[in-house]
């Protein structure tokens, strides 16, 4: 805006100032258009900037209202889902390695039948009859 401006005095002085500008912009570094474009504080424009949002706020405040509701909605909803699928992983049974049990190779039954010496185990006697218990009296406690 500094090359267009209507009033001369505000413009570059030659084209040298006008390409050390341009350069200085390439370069990152501060432009002189800008910097003068940054005057002092203007206390009418900060307060009009600060009607323009509050005008802003105010206008859009249903919409914010109802973004806030489904966001926290939203976020409820995830903290539930998360909450239930790690009660579930916690809950669920790990994978155990559970391997066959090792047993050694019997022999058969005849071979000791035919070894010296081999006395069969007798069997064991028959179990006694189970016998029902006497009910106990309730106790009076004095």
């Amino acid at each position: 805006m500094k090359a267009l401006a209507p009033d001369a005095t505000r413009r570059y002085r030659s084209a040298r100032d006008f390409q050390a500008d341009l350069q200085a912009f390439l370069e990152n570094k501060p432009v002189r258009a800008e910097l003068e474009r940054r005057h002092g504080w203007n206390a009418a424009a900060t307060v009009q900037r600060i009607r323009r949002f509050t005008h802003t706020v105010v206008r859009f405040h249903r919409h914010i209202q109802v973004v806030s509701g489904v966001s926290w909605f939203l976020l409820g909803m995830a903290l539930w889902i998360g909450a239930t699928m790690t009660w579930r992983w916690v809950r669920q049974p790990r994978l155990t390695l559970q391997l066959p049990a090792i047993v050694a190779p019997r022999a058969p039954a005849q071979a000791f039948d035919k070894a010296p010496g081999f006395e069969p185990t007798p069997p064991p006697p028959p179990a006694k009859p189970h016998r029902k218990p006497k009910p106990r009296r309730p106790r009076i406690w004095r």
